[in-house]
């Protein structure tokens, strides 16, 4: 699913977060390979939620899509 939103340039813009009970390398290679700004695993805390959602909105603003959340939960940064 990913894949096809990185393939609709309209979409482009649109942060994508990975909640996953993984950990697994290849799952964040994965994610990371298709265009996702953020891994966590579940269950994350109510205050990183917020710190995701505050993300999601600088992305809203014009970050770069290609460019990670910069958190330090974010799995993808690791």
């Amino acid at each position: 699913m990913l894949r096809w939103i990185r393939a609709q340039p309209s979409l482009n813009m649109v942060p994508v977060i990975f909640l996953s009970g993984s950990d697994h390398p290849a799952d964040l290679w994965n994610a990371r390979e298709s265009g996702s700004q953020c891994y966590l695993t579940k269950y994350p805390a109510p205050a990183v939620l917020g710190q995701v959602v505050d993300e999601a909105q600088r992305f809203g603003l014009g970050a770069p899509a290609l460019e990670c959340f910069r958190l330090p939960m974010n799995l993808l940064l690791k």
